[in-house]
């Protein structure tokens, strides 16, 4: 799999090969893009990094898989761990765990050090989801290349959607650091940008084969990254029960201006089968990560905070628990957030790469407590 969209892309008239000239486009913006991405991996020296805190993190869960538990040793995960009476668990999924295995079943020598090969293997997949997305979300809005020939904005942005990934998102600072929270957002991410490109496949050309593809992804993102899974889930999960409630049909009444668009933007009438498909896929999706949080924690989605060993050692962890009935999460937050993040003074600029850095936090809003 190249890291560009593959050669056929889907409409609602069946399949339409990606112009050669927007596949040049895309492996020359994926190659600038890729050359960015990795000097910031490799930290500028082109060997694998030595292990450091948490990079061994999905190792070790790997290595216990190999043996048929979910616990961990307590000297390999430290702080992170939680105490479920005895034993310690990890709250990351275990798909890049799984993806190292047959590595690990051979060798231990790159324990600890699998990290930034598995994120430069996510990265190729962001790239992939990435070129996939730009050229259906083209069909879509301005149609084939028959009704609307590329022009240099096509290229341009074919080009250029990649280097925006990288520049532009937190992708960059992902690659800053070899750790266990960097990769695990960077598979979530990857893969559920590949789970909505391949929703729109599966509503352009609605087999079950396209289905289990949307499956496939939409697994994997969850089992990376929950929190980031969830959206292609919730999104294939509203597709599906529009279909199955007979409201597919366009966003405009036919005569009007915007008709043309809106039926390209419409869900379509899925057959009741597939769309009963879609929907048990993301059921299938979202079990992969309760069913692995209740065997750890016997919940169904959140760890419990108040078992990790950090708490025990951190006052602001157990004042922010006390504050939020034992909870990290709180829509209590949300206006401090939304203030941190959209204030034009958060940011200063600094001379050291990458040249950006948050100023100290906005003030809390209202009376909320904060870890």
């Amino acid at each position: 799999m190249s890291p560009v969209a593959d050669s056929e892309s889907a409409t609602g008239k069946g399949t339409v090969a990606v112009p050669a000239a927007l596949r040049r486009a895309q492996r020359a913006g994926a190659a600038v893009a890729t050359a960015l991405f990795l000097l910031v991996l490799v930290n500028w020296s082109w060997h694998l990094q030595p292990t450091r805190y948490t990079s061994n993190f999905f190792d070790v869960q790997a290595r216990s898989l190999f043996h048929g538990r979910l616990d961990v040793p307590l000297d390999q995960v430290g702080l992170e761990a939680f105490d479920q009476g005895g034993t310690y668990h990890l709250y990351f999924g275990l798909f890049p765990s799984l993806l190292r295995m047959p590595v690990l079943l051979v060798t231990d020598r790159f324990d600890g050090r699998l990290t930034q090969p598995s994120m430069l293997l996510a990265w190729v997949l962001l790239l992939v989801a990435v070129a996939g997305l730009t050229w259906r979300v083209r069909l879509l809005v301005r149609g084939s290349v028959d009704e609307r020939p590329l022009d240099r904005a096509d290229r341009v942005i074919a080009f250029g959607a990649p280097l925006l990934v990288v520049a532009a998102t937190p992708v960059l600072f992902l690659a800053s650091v070899t750790a266990v929270y960097h990769e695990a957002i960077l598979w979530g991410l990857a893969a559920s940008l590949l789970a909505f490109d391949r929703l729109l496949v599966l509503l352009a050309v609605p087999t079950g084969r396209n289905v289990i593809w949307f499956a496939v992804a939409a697994v994997v993102a969850v089992s990376s990254r929950a929190a980031l899974g969830i959206a292609p889930c919730a999104t294939a999960a509203l597709v599906a029960a529009l279909a199955l409630l007979g409201r597919a049909r366009p966003l405009a009444p036919i005569g009007t201006r915007t008709d043309r668009l809106a039926r390209r933007l419409a869900i379509p009438a899925l057959d009741p089968r597939i769309a009963f498909a879609l929907g048990a896929s993301t059921v299938v999706a979202v079990a992969a990560h309760v069913i692995v949080n209740e065997a750890r924690f016997g919940t169904l989605f959140s760890p419990p905070f108040a078992n990790q060993v950090w708490t025990t050692i951190s006052e602001a962890r157990r004042a922010a628990l006390d504050a939020n009935g034992g909870s990290v999460f709180n829509v209590g937050y949300i206006p401090s957030t939304l203030l941190a993040y959209l204030r034009p003074d958060g940011f200063s600029f600094e001379r050291a790469f990458p040249y950006v850095w948050f100023d100290p936090p906005a003030r809390v809003v209202g009376s909320v407590v904060f870890e």
